[in-house]
């Protein structure tokens, strides 16, 4: 018994340092300081209510408290930024809408600031009870901004407006 307060003292104190150093690892200058550059990038903002839930030395995942879906309205559902030395490679963002039929969707879109050609879009359907349960396709610049429009989201120009 004498051994069990020291080493759950020394977890305990581990467990604490290693989300101090995941925390502290996080390059701010791609947080929510950033937003102003992504309205002017026309790029989706982290969402002022939103923490981090992931973070590590290539990569910071934003997304609402809980992580999760929280209704059927479209929304923005998370971002992940990924960087190497502290420049940003991509930024990635997922929308979500759940229909009143048997279907979800997902707009995945994908931003990389070196290369604005290089911006790619990919629309996920999820079918409830059937085999398989997503289909998942490739689409364009238009078409995302079209279901963003039509799902009452403000939609992306990545600067060519």
């Amino acid at each position: 018994m004498k051994l069990f307060k020291p080493v759950f003292i020394i977890i305990v104190f581990n467990a604490f340092s290693c989300t101090n150093n995941r925390t502290g690892a996080c390059p701010e200058q791609y947080g929510l300081d950033y937003n102003e550059n992504r309205i002017e990038l026309g790029l989706p903002i982290i969402e002022p209510e939103w923490v981090i839930h992931d973070c590590d030395t290539n990569f910071v995942y934003w997304s609402n408290r809980q992580n999760r879906v929280l209704s059927e309205k479209p929304s923005h559902l998370w971002k992940r930024i990924y960087f190497s030395n502290n420049t940003l490679l991509k930024e990635e963002d997922v929308f979500h809408f759940e229909s009143i039929t048997d279907k979800a969707y997902r707009l995945i879109s994908s931003w990389y600031p070196g290369m604005i050609d290089s911006t790619n879009f990919r629309l996920i359907t999820y079918f409830k009870d059937k085999f398989p349960p997503t289909v998942g396709k490739e689409i364009t610049l238009f078409e995302a901004d079209s279901l963003l429009i039509e799902w009452g989201l403000r939609p992306l120009f990545f600067g060519l407006e």
